[in-house]
């Protein structure tokens, strides 16, 4: 007869299949949380700037802590380093998406005229 699980190893069965998800998801809706975050109390035209300077220097705390951490480098598995590199790409990628005038209205800069 088997014996049914308890407590920690429980839990531990259920999470283990799931464990290979958790990095990406976890970026997902930390990226998605900043967004709505940003969308809500800055206008329109400063959101996709103040998104790109809030992704990287996410992405570069994040390397910091792997820099400091030094995680164990797994192939099949998501560590600190995959994560800040993903943080970066999407803040680049904003930033590459920005209009210049969008840039410097979020400092507070009047548009460039041409």
């Amino acid at each position: 007869m088997h014996r049914r699980k308890t407590g920690a190893h429980a839990y531990r069965d259920l999470i283990a299949p799931l464990r290979p998800h958790l990095a990406p998801a976890a970026l997902a809706v930390t990226i998605a949380l900043i967004l709505l975050t940003l969308a809500q109390v800055l206008p329109a035209q400063h959101v996709l700037p103040a998104l790109s300077l809030a992704v990287l220097a996410g992405g570069g705390a994040i390397a910091l802590y792997a820099r400091l951490r030094r995680p164990q480098i797994r192939p099949n598995a998501v560590n600190a380093w995959d994560v800040s590199g993903a943080f970066i790409l999407i803040g680049l990628a904003c930033a590459m998406v920005s209009e210049t005038d969008q840039i410097l209205a979020l400092f507070g800069y009047p548009a460039a005229s041409t």
